[in-house]
């Protein structure tokens, strides 16, 4: 049964919360919602998305999979989405079985989007950088301002080392008001590779101070543009940017810690 006017609304205050890094507070509006709804694959898949961020890495699988289940048609294919959580890299023999499932889903949903995003990571899987780029622009083809495609397709040109291409895509998905953590990332590392430091710091800064830090804070991305801003700070004597910089870190650090403990103490009564 669909979500009603009333509990649409309450979805879409998870989303906001959700954005906002508030995965608690998130968690408690989808956990009533799939009470209610029980056989409503977005709800299951955002539910999905905050328990993987609390921390509750096995339930945030089995929302996942209930997503799949009851839904055709979600943001990111979800078995794509436990792939990447059961790998430490595209090339993790455990992200396989999970790969196959996502390429079964794609077809079943019947969109040609899913079907090249399956495809490309399958080819990623298999090492082949070739057939996931060409599988990947025409999924972007279908898609131009899925800003997850997007990202993949930065990263990769700056595997190639192809750094004025993935800044090219990057300008232009930016001027298009398409943004996030990662394309902001990618376009500071492009911008580095070209030798344009301060303008790389400043996307840092962006990419940082932005909205949607939070959820990818922890990564390797987050931690590498925090480190490479300070190096850059004390160099140039910016010590009161330094220590913004540091307090920055220190209290989104402190907040999901707060938020994972707030959620296995509901868990725990």
């Amino acid at each position: 049964m669909p979500l009603d006017k009333i509990a649409e609304q309450g979805f879409l205050e998870g989303f906001d919360l959700f954005e906002r890094a508030r995965y608690s507070d998130a968690y408690t509006i989808y956990a009533s919602l799939v009470r209610r709804y029980p056989t409503e694959g977005k709800v299951y898949f955002w539910l999905g998305w905050t328990l993987h961020h609390l921390g509750d890495k096995e339930k945030a699988q089995e929302a996942m999979e209930s997503s799949a289940h009851f839904a055709s048609v979600l943001p990111q294919n979800p078995y794509i989405v436990i792939a990447n959580w059961a790998g430490v890299d595209l090339a993790d023999i455990r992200r396989q079985p999970w790969l196959n499932k996502a390429k079964d889903w794609a077809i079943k949903s019947d969109q040609p989007v899913l079907i090249a995003e399956a495809q490309c990571e399958q080819a990623l899987f298999d090492r082949d950088k070739t057939r996931a780029r060409q599988y990947l622009e025409e999924a972007i083809s279908y898609t131009p301002d899925d800003a997850q495609l997007l990202a993949m397709l930065s990263t990769m040109l700056i595997d190639l080392e192809q750094y004025e291409a993935a800044r090219e895509l990057l300008l232009e998905a930016k001027e298009r008001r398409v943004t996030s953590f990662n394309l902001l990332y990618d376009l500071g590392r492009a911008t580095m590779k070209l030798n344009r430091e301060a303008e790389a710091m400043a996307i840092y800064e962006d990419a940082i101070y932005g909205k949607g830090v939070v959820s990818v804070k922890r990564t390797n991305q987050f931690r590498w543009a925090a480190h490479l801003l300070s190096r850059y700070y004390l160099r140039k004597g910016r010590f009161r940017d330094l220590s913004k910089l540091s307090f920055r870190q220190l209290d989104l650090e402190d907040e999901l810690t707060a938020q994972k403990k707030a959620y296995r103490a509901r868990l725990s009564t």
